[in-house]
């Protein structure tokens, strides 16, 4: 037999997929994203990704890529959010 935390998750997944073409066909607007599965059966979200409504992730979430800030020369100034 399979094992069913994998087809779980496999089908969450899929399930992501179905509800993200559907987006894409309703809306002209969303730009081409490519979705692909990692070995663990999580769900690769690769290209420009614009939200905007409130969402909620019920997950860990990791950034790949964060802004680039000016050096310390050119910074006018810095507030420190994580005290918040």
């Amino acid at each position: 037999g399979g094992n069913l935390h994998q087809a779980t998750v496999n089908l969450a997944a899929e399930n992501i997929i179905r509800r993200a073409k559907r987006v894409k066909d309703v809306d002209p607007t969303v730009r081409s994203v490519e979705r692909t599965f990692d070995k663990d059966g999580n769900v690769i979200i690769t290209g420009s990704v614009t939200i905007g409504a409130d969402v909620t992730v019920n997950a860990d979430v990791s950034v790949g890529s964060l802004p680039n800030f000016p050096k310390h020369q050119d910074l006018i100034a810095h507030w420190n959010f994580n005290d918040f």
